[in-house]
């Protein structure tokens, strides 16, 4: 298995005790639109590996898989203290 967002990278892909499958050392990009994952998925195709089989005249001979992590980024508070009231601190 390779990574197609790093350069064609070899990757393990394990299980671990959960029997849940692990792949290592898979890139990571943060996106912050959609435009974004497509980018990502275009290039992706773009260096898969293609050829000629029996079946097809342009056949990947590969399967892709695009991962996506979502994570809920910290929240921001702002704490507002009204002008007439002092802050502790």
């Amino acid at each position: 298995m390779f990574d197609l967002l790093n350069n064609k990278q070899k990757l393990r892909v394990l299980e671990d005790a959960k029997q849940q499958v692990q792949i290592v050392g898979l890139k990571e990009e943060e996106i912050r639109c959609v435009e974004d994952v497509f980018r990502l998925i275009q290039h992706g195709n773009n260096v898969r590996t293609s050829g000629v089989t029996s079946a097809n005249m342009h056949s990947s001979r590969s399967h892709a898989i695009f991962q996506i992590i979502l994570r809920k980024r910290s929240a921001y508070y702002h704490i507002f203290v009204p002008p007439n009231v002092q802050s502790v601190t």
